[in-house]
């Protein structure tokens, strides 16, 4: 700051604004008060200033922190789809040698004797609001946990490659949110088509098929006597389920916005596919503000459409986690548990 006064005219009334305890943006030694505020003023510059070199070297590297949060705000300031160019070509080039799941019984035979072991009934007698709190208490923990501290240079070009595709996907989940209005149909599909592929090809990332889990377990028994090769098995085919649904619920939360629901919808309707139904319904649910009879039409459709147990199991649990922590009719509510084939429940108020 003092070198940039002895350069320039800085009034003092525009000085102590700046370096206004509670609202300014300054330091007194002319460093930001909050880091984000750095990231805003050099989002908005190569916004502005279209440095291309910049914002594609920043795409290439966006599991890097810094160019996560500056390419938030590039988004935020640009005024053209260039950056959304080239997040895209990034994401759809990396692991384009892998195909997206489709979560058919083919795939999911992998996962039986996990989606044999989830309790079938998961509904909470407790109020929807103690249900919400333990939930946000759990996604605390959950980012407290999984904090990164990534060292661009210790990355294995894969390991590279998943995170690119994962902090691609967080930033088009914000162009969704954000420039939706500002974006044709078409150009929201692709983008939404882009998010689901590129999160289902991560899926086929890990264990692709029932041999592999049966190779592998068999040289992990080899390395580690003391583990039965059934245990290391069911270790690999829960680790497998995880990673599955995890990326799924990835791809649902960037693409998870009322207004492009229908757009959505259709895409779904397109692809037909078990993994894209289920997406679609996750979806539907996570922009919906409460159970209604379309909501229900479509998952009886589901249930009907899918004769496997994975799809059928993920929808139920998915359903009635909804069900803890939204309040909905009650007879919507009754007419869902029946479907699910699951005992209604009646919930306790606020405060009980």
């Amino acid at each position: 700051m003092t070198d940039y006064r002895k350069r320039y005219v800085l009034p003092d009334s525009i000085h102590h604004r700046l370096i206004h305890p509670e609202n300014g943006i300054l330091t007194s030694d002319g460093r930001f008060q909050h880091p984000y505020m750095y990231y805003f003023f050099l989002g908005r510059y190569l916004a502005t200033h279209e440095d291309n070199r910049i914002i594609e070297q920043m795409c290439q590297d966006s599991h890097v922190a810094e160019n996560h949060l500056t390419l938030l705000f590039v988004i935020h300031h640009a005024t053209n789809d260039k950056i959304i160019e080239e997040i895209m070509i990034r994401t759809m080039c990396s692991l384009d040698e892998i195909p997206p799941a489709r979560l058919d019984p083919k795939e999911t035979k992998r996962f039986q004797s996990i989606v044999g072991g989830l309790p079938p009934d998961i509904l909470s007698g407790r109020s929807v609001e103690a249900e919400r709190r333990a939930d946000r208490q759990a996604l605390d923990n959950r980012d407290e946990d999984t904090e990164e501290h990534l060292d661009e240079r210790s990355l294995s070009s894969l390991n590279r490659a998943i995170y690119r595709i994962l902090k691609n996907n967080e930033l088009l989940g914000q162009v969704l949110r954000v420039r939706y209005g500002r974006l044709d149909k078409q150009q929201i599909a692709t983008i939404v088509e882009s998010v689901a592929d590129s999160g289902l090809r991560l899926v086929n990332v890990l264990l692709m098929n029932e041999e592999d889990i049966s190779d592998l377990a068999q040289y992990l028994h080899a390395r580690i006597p003391n583990l039965s090769e059934r245990r290391i098995k069911r270790l690999l085919q829960f680790t497998s389920f995880l990673w599955t649904m995890t990326n799924v619920e990835l791809v649902v939360k960037a693409i998870s916005h009322k207004e492009i629901t229908p757009i959505v919808r259709n895409l779904v309707r397109r692809k037909h596919t078990p993994a894209y139904d289920i997406i679609g319904f996750f979806g539907a649910l996570d922009s919906a503000d409460k159970l209604t009879s379309e909501l229900r039409k479509e998952l009886k459709k589901l249930l009907k459409r899918h004769d496997d147990s994975f799809v059928r199991s993920v929808l139920s649990i998915r359903v009635q986690h909804y069900m803890n922590t939204h309040r909905s009719s009650a007879q919507i509510e009754q007419g869902v548990c029946a479907d699910l084939g699951i005992r209604y429940r009646h919930r306790l108020l606020a405060g009980q």
